[in-house]
């Protein structure tokens, strides 16, 4: 007996078809994990404002002095963590431990949330605008993952 034999048409389909949602979702995942790593983006890009005297430049997170320290310490948090957890969601997904990763992302996706208000609050223009670009893009790669 074949394996064409064995296996149906529809059969055969059927399990192609499971394999290639398993392996668009580890795909997503991984690529979820790595948006979250460009939020090293937010530390070193130009992305905030400082006073001259007479214009106003941009400067990235470790020369910018222009907001209180408190500010400053919840940024360097909130962008840690979430290079912290994208690490943690590449491991996870090359692990397969479905549960744990359900956590982190969901974990991933509130941290970003909050590092989107944060920066709107605080009056961060640029950088509340690149921090949304990577929340959307997570949140798009997470729906096409599912």
């Amino acid at each position: 007996m074949t394996i064409d034999e064995l296996l149906s048409g529809e059969k055969l389909f059927s399990i192609a078809e499971k394999e290639n949602k398993s392996n668009m979702h580890n795909l997503c995942s991984i690529l979820i994990g790595t948006i979250d790593l460009f939020h090293f983006l937010l530390i070193v890009l130009p992305l905030y404002p400082k006073s001259m005297k007479e214009y106003i430049a941009s400067v990235n997170l470790f020369g910018y002095i222009e907001t209180s320290a408190f500010n400053r310490m919840v940024y360097w948090v909130l962008f840690f963590l979430l290079m912290l957890i994208g690490a943690a969601e590449i491991i996870v997904t090359q692990l397969k431990i479905e549960k744990v990763y359900k956590l982190v992302i969901a974990f991933s996706m509130l941290l970003g949330i909050a590092a989107v208000l944060f920066l709107a609050l605080t009056g961060e223009t640029y950088a509340t605008a690149l921090a949304f670009l990577l929340l959307v893009l997570k949140a798009g790669l997470y729906m096409k993952g599912r």
